[in-house]
């Protein structure tokens, strides 16, 4: 399964923001892939530049747009 796209998981990490409490952005990835029940094959999928890992990169996103809201 490849990683999801970035509005599944800006919709657990906003859903995460929303019970008022403060996160770190480590805490809001680690509950992403416990939910999804990701496998390191999936961790270890990256961006098209080659660079980037997926996950982090989508959580990081939808981490600044909850930190927004």
């Amino acid at each position: 399964m490849p990683i999801p796209r970035i509005d599944v998981v800006r919709a657990r990490v906003l859903k995460l923001c929303g019970d008022d409490q403060e996160h770190t952005y480590k805490e809001m990835e680690g509950r992403v892939v416990s939910d999804l029940g990701l496998t390191a094959d999936e961790l270890a999928e990256k961006l098209p530049n080659g660079r980037t890992k997926s996950l982090p990169n989508r959580v990081f996103w939808s981490f600044q747009i909850g930190r927004a809201h």
